[in-house]
């Protein structure tokens, strides 16, 4: 009886071990933009390249779940090419990509977040859009902002892209109140905490 018994709870440890080892993790790749001698946008003394930056270093230090694993294009301020950024995405074939950026314009009463995916029709772009669309959501929900929708457009890195790719405007330099949240250390953590949890329901 007890060899039956030492068996059974063999079989049943080695299930749950297997089963652990086999869990899937989310994997994502997390695209800072510019970097380097390309700085982006510019607001006062703040620089996209930077904002970003510190953007993806809270969501690399606010990350304890698990079941997600968060790779970067850069991890550093040095100038990626748009060609070595997808060769990135083609080798590590994530899950999702998210190209993390903020905008700009003439008009600075324009403000909000928005999204890009590739203009291509197929599979991946469908599972862009969808994704883009639960993002936008997340952040309407979670920060009040105010969405300017998913849009299409030719950028190389989501064209070029193999796996779900979405180009993210956070929000507007030119506009003062979205320049607060994205130049200040809470606006910075506040949407690191969102992308975090959007990703936990992917």
């Amino acid at each position: 009886m007890k060899k039956i018994i030492l068996s059974l709870l063999l079989v049943s440890t080695l299930g749950i071990m297997s089963f652990e080892s086999y869990t899937k993790k989310t994997r994502v790749l997390i695209d800072l933009g510019h970097g380097g001698e390309d700085f982006g946008g510019k607001i006062n003394d703040h620089l996209e390249k930077d904002i970003v930056a510190k953007i993806g270093t809270k969501i690399e230090q606010l990350n304890t779940n698990s079941e997600i694993e968060i790779h970067f294009t850069r991890t550093e301020d040095k100038q990626l090419s748009l060609t070595s950024r997808v060769e990135l995405i083609k080798n590590l074939h994530p899950d999702l990509v998210i190209s993390l950026h903020t905008n700009a314009n003439q008009d600075t009463t324009k403000s909000g977040i928005e999204c890009f995916i590739s203009k291509n029709e197929n599979h991946v772009s469908e599972k862009s859009l969808q994704l883009a669309q639960n993002l936008l959501t997340e952040f309407e929900n979670k920060m009040s902002l105010r969405s300017l929708g998913v849009h299409k457009a030719p950028f190389l890195i989501l064209n070029k892209s193999e796996v779900p790719t979405m180009l993210v405007e956070l929000g507007y330099l030119s506009n003062k109140n979205d320049a607060t949240y994205l130049t200040s250390e809470e606006g910075q953590e506040m949407i690191a905490k969102t992308l975090l949890n959007y990703l936990s329901k992917i």
